[in-house]
């Protein structure tokens, strides 16, 4: 096994989740709150994602106030908590080898927690072994490292024996500043910028989950 640590994003990483439910929660929220405005394309709101990040493409893009922001929350909590992602082909089997090969598997999320826990359970067989999520303590939070340090302390850890899958930023930059190892996961990856970005800067760009096995020096006893 090359990495001991397997620390992977939730949303698009591990489940398909912007084309069954973000995308259409913001087509949703447009048509509530600005009814007369057309909703850009899904590749345009990837990159709305990853950069400037949602928020400011709400306030900048649709002018939304703190109060907006406030109910545009709640209402894609709901939708998250109605609706539920496919995993993507060939990650649980990645997942269960790994875990069964002596593999701590991490999320590392702007989802929440209970999500996270959901997803895992219904569509992997387990929970990850920690969960740092939007509801965690901020400095635990991608792109903050003091997760990675708290993970190194308690399983005996280097940067070496650490990796991070991310389809957006806050992972690599994680990465980045804690020298650890980054995998872009093209399979959840649907904008050519961010492609593009990745693809220069990714210690590996993979399109197929099973690309993992090599990756993590795994052996694939599912097929």
């Amino acid at each position: 096994m090359k990495y001991k640590c397997f620390m992977l994003d939730h949303d698009d990483t591990l489940v398909a989740s912007s084309r069954s439910i973000h995308y259409p929660a913001y087509c949703d929220m447009i048509a509530h709150f600005r009814p007369q405005v057309q909703p850009v394309s899904i590749e345009e709101f990837m990159n709305k994602c990853f950069n400037p990040g949602i928020e400011r493409f709400y306030r900048e893009t649709y002018g939304f106030n703190d109060e907006e922001l406030k109910e545009e929350y709640l209402m894609w909590r709901e939708y998250v908590l109605k609706n539920n992602a496919p995993i993507f082909d060939g990650l649980k089997e990645v997942l269960t080898d790994y875990k069964k090969q002596g593999g701590i598997v991490v999320s590392h999320t702007h989802n929440h927690h209970d999500i996270v826990v959901r997803d895992f359970i219904n569509l992997v067989g387990f929970e990850p072994d920690e969960i740092f999520s939007v509801d965690s303590d901020p400095e635990y939070v991608k792109p903050h490292t003091k997760s990675i340090d708290y993970l190194k302390n308690k399983y005996k850890l280097e940067s070496k024996d650490m990796v991070m899958m991310d389809d957006l930023s806050y992972g690599y930059e994680m990465a980045k500043k804690a020298s650890i190892d980054f995998i872009a996961p093209g399979f959840g990856i649907y904008s050519y910028d961010i492609k593009e970005f990745f693809l220069s800067r990714a210690t590996y760009y993979i399109e197929d989950p099973k690309q993992l096995y090599t990756i993590l020096g795994i052996k694939n006893t599912i097929r």
